[in-house]
């Protein structure tokens, strides 16, 4: 079944190359993007673009100049809520008009032998107001994304701690037995045994814990994607709920009802195309998008718009489309 998407209102150029983008209720959406070697929040309305630099005026202490995996990453909350969350620190904003709140961690992760400790690599969606999902990577590799935990706000004392931990006090990872091991793994057993799958994204919404993995290693830009599957973690562990056909990055929507799927290659089944999984009924559907813009990707949906943007590589442009 396909998805016919029509506009709602024209493409808007966004200054900078994208990294993160979640849409909000009432036709808004914030992102995070590059501008030569500094990083800015983009608040996009119906008015356009503004732009909020995110430095050590924003977050103390942030340095400027940070590369790509040393950036503040975007988490979204419940109620059009968002962070940004940084080594140094964390800012909250309960809605798109709100002003940001700095708050304080109280607690830091254990460091290794080395004296390095699982670091901040991707934001992720939380229906919660009060506590966003973040996505780890281990200590000192920078592809090895494989943990994650929960921020905690505090607001009377204006702090914020990790929640979700181990017993040890460290951020949980997915077993590797819960996903198809590939062959030419199974010949180096000492390098399987270092292997934690990749996460790509994560969801937690009414209670559940949604994931999206892609495989043991984590440099899928160059060598490809082992596997990319949905899946839930519970209590009685990881059941995988959908395995793509190709190499694919999955994103849980800020509504919370669809999967968006957008190819890491232009060559597979989809030809670069996005699809959509609604999670509600289990349905993969095509989309179809606006004239003129086939080349466009599904970003995000909320509040019944389907964000859409250019795709990698391209000058960013974004849209809003609702489905016929």
């Amino acid at each position: 079944m396909s998805i016919n998407l029509v506009l709602e209102n024209a493409p808007t150029e966004v200054a900078g190359a994208l990294f993160d983008f979640s849409a909000l209720p009432g036709a808004r959406a914030v992102s995070v993007v590059s501008q030569g070697e500094d990083y800015v929040l983009a608040r996009i309305d119906s008015t356009g673009p503004s732009y909020l630099p995110i430095g050590p005026a924003l977050i103390p202490g942030l340095a400027q100049g940070r590369r790509s995996f040393e950036r503040a990453v975007l988490s979204s909350l419940g109620n059009g809520g968002f962070a940004l969350v940084a080594p140094e620190g964390v800012v909250r904003w309960r809605s798109f008009d709100d002003e940001p709140r700095v708050f304080q961690r109280v607690d830091r992760f254990p460091r290794n032998e080395h004296g390095f400790s699982v670091g901040i690599a991707a934001g992720a969606s939380s229906d919660e107001c009060d506590a966003a999902l973040v996505i780890l990577r281990e200590p000192q590799v920078i592809y090895d994304v494989t943990r994650y935990a929960w921020l905690r706000f505090e607001d009377a004392a204006g702090t914020c701690r990790w929640e979700g931990l181990t017993p040890q006090g460290e951020p949980p990872w997915l077993a590797k037995e819960a996903f198809p091991i590939p062959p030419h793994y199974l010949s180096n057993p000492t390098l399987l045994g270092l292997l934690r799958p990749i996460l790509f994204h994560a969801s937690w919404r009414g209670g559940k814990l949604r994931v999206f993995v892609v495989g043991l290693q984590g440099n899928y830009e160059r060598w490809g994607m082992d596997y990319s599957i949905a899946a839930q973690v519970g209590n009685a562990g990881v059941t995988a709920t959908w395995v793509a056909d190709e190499n694919c990055f999955g994103t849980y929507s800020a509504s919370g009802r669809y999967l968006v799927i957008n190819p890491l290659r232009a060559g597979g089944p989809s030809r670069g195309a996005s699809r959509l999984l609604d999670l509600e009924t289990g349905e993969l559907h095509a989309v179809t998008m606006p004239r003129g813009l086939a080349r466009f990707q599904i970003a995000d949906h909320a509040d019944g718009l389907f964000w859409i943007r250019t795709r990698r590589g391209e000058s960013l442009r974004l849209a809003t489309c609702r489905a016929l």
